[in-house]
């Protein structure tokens, strides 16, 4: 039995040039979150796949500098979600598995910005 899930997230912003590709272990009714600052008006990608471990499903949300939720599903092997900032400010991207009855989850987020 697999004890984690590896993810894999894509995080582009086209206006910019800013690159990071991060491999995490998110343990059991965890919360991973990340954060990027960017300026208003990007247009930007997120994306996100769930390569092993697990049941293959994680909940993933974005979040907008205001507290808006710009996107939030449970239990996604893979989706990708396109928007424009309306506003600059940090940006927070958060996987979870606190539904999951596993001990660790790994994920991998890749990022440009």
């Amino acid at each position: 039995m697999i004890l984690y899930a590896v993810v894999s997230l894509l995080f582009v912003c086209l206006s910019a040039t800013l690159a990071m590709e991060l491999t995490f272990e998110l343990p059991d009714n965890a919360k991973q979150c990340f954060h990027e600052v960017i300026n208003k008006t990007v247009k930007c990608t997120v994306e996100f796949q769930v390569v092993t471990g697990g049941q293959y499903d994680v909940d993933m949300s974005l979040e907008a500098p205001n507290g808006q939720i710009l996107y939030s599903d449970m239990k996604k092997q893979y989706d990708s979600f396109t928007w424009t900032t309306d506003q600059a400010g940090i940006y927070t991207v958060c996987f979870s598995n606190e539904f999951s009855t596993f001990k660790i989850g790994r994920a991998s987020c890749r990022e440009r910005v």
